[in-house]
């Protein structure tokens, strides 16, 4: 099953907020690495140092591991597996000198590292853990129980469970945010896909129609003309047919140009080279690199290459066109070059604000199925490369 927008704007964030905590976690390394230096006589170093090594590797380690390969089968369990390691590094530190106060300290603001989770369980289990942490921390250090009243210790307590609480509440509001903005992003998903279906759909009546009335009646006067003729109007008849004969291949043209048949019947890369001939024969000399199998973007594949060739036809003065359609197990890539005058792509809001909605309707739509529209640097002309991930659901 296809994840929604939702679950992947939760899973992208997630992981970036992973990836965040594990370069924090060396921060975090450091910050315990001065307190011991500063706060802890030199002759208890090598065991704190020691230990302190291991927990900067494991966090080096941890930091590749969602660099390079996030483990989203284990998620959860990854994430909350670093959040009690942090406590119990601390905690270790804490136990093995007395007093070390920065130590305490670090281990009372540790809480504000869990802010950034989305995963009420990741918080949970790492909030728990620091509380306890904590409070042992708290009632075990001879001096502190010693020299403060038991009412002190408990407010002291108090205000670092405050301040977990306060942690777990903002980890909720940030999910509901977040979670939020994917449902936009899938209302957004849903909208454009009723308006590209609502579009085809009356691109194909239209297309229908014009090929059943209009082209039709021009075929039926074609034939009246040739059954009609007489010599002394040989000539205008001759002009008048090809009057109609030019209209005929125009409307041919327009009609498999806005709904193509061959799309459905032969696929997207007939369809593809057939616009390709279209442009060839208005003039461009074309090429192409296009991949036979089906894509599971056809529809909307299609759609993008027939604006971006007609923007070439009408506004890049060009005299070559490329257009290439690959794939591989992750990815499918169109892109579309030319050798015309180019292309600014920082003007696309000012073109939008005037009412010209072509590209940013093509980036709405592409970036609702999951992909990306970008411009590619080119010495001359525009190459537009589109990008969408490996389809796993019915044709878009």
């Amino acid at each position: 099953m296809t994840p929604s927008l939702t679950d992947r704007v939760l899973a992208d964030y997630a992981d970036r907020i992973q990836r965040l905590r594990s370069a924090l976690r060396l921060v975090f390394a450091a910050l315990l690495a001065a307190a011991v230096c500063a706060g802890v006589p030199r002759s208890q170093w090598p065991p704190l140092l020691g230990i302190l090594a291991v927990y900067v590797l494991i966090a080096l380690g941890s930091m590749l591991l969602w660099v390079r390969r996030p483990p989203v089968r284990h998620f959860v369990l990854v994430a909350a597996l670093g959040g009690v390691l942090d406590v119990v590094t601390t905690f270790l530190l804490l136990e093995l000198t007395s007093p070390a106060y920065l130590l305490l300290l670090l281990l009372f603001i540790l809480p504000v590292f869990s802010a950034f989770n989305l995963r009420r369980t990741n918080t949970l289990v790492a909030l728990g853990c620091n509380v306890v942490a904590f409070t042992l921390a708290v009632v075990s250090d001879p001096v502190m129980t010693r020299t403060l009243p038991a009412a002190t210790l408990t407010v002291l307590i108090l205000c670092h469970v405050a301040l977990c609480l306060l942690v777990l509440t903002i980890t909720d509001m940030q999910r509901a945010r977040t979670y939020r903005i994917g449902e936009l992003l899938d209302s957004r998903s849903l909208l454009l896909r009723q308006v590209m279906t609502a579009e085809d759909d009356q691109r194909r009546r239209l297309a229908e129609a014009l090929h059943e009335e209009a082209l039709q009646s021009l075929l039926a006067a074609r034939q009246d003309l040739q059954d009609f003729g007489t010599t002394a109007a040989a000539e205008d008849l001759r002009r008048a047919d090809e009057t109609l004969q030019d209209v005929s291949l125009a409307l041919r043209r327009m009609t498999s140009e806005m709904h193509p048949d061959v799309l459905e019947s032969a696929g997207l890369a007939t369809a593809l080279r057939r616009l390709l001939a279209s442009a060839e024969g208005r003039g461009l000399t074309v090429s192409h690199d296009v991949d036979e199998h089906p894509t599971g973007y056809d529809r909307l594949l299609f759609t993008v290459a027939r604006e971006l060739v007609a923007n070439v036809m009408k506004h890049a003065g060009a005299s070559h066109l490329h257009l290439a359609l690959r794939q591989s197990p992750q990815q499918v890539t169109l892109e579309v070059v030319d050798d015309g005058s180019g292309f600014d792509p920082s003007v696309l809001e000012q073109r939008l604000a005037q009412g010209h909605i072509g590209v940013a309707s093509l980036r709405a739509r592409v970036e609702a199925a999951g992909g990306t529209l970008t411009y590619l640097p080119t010495e001359r002309g525009t190459a537009v490369r589109v990008t969408l991930p490996a389809a796993t659901g019915p044709q878009q």
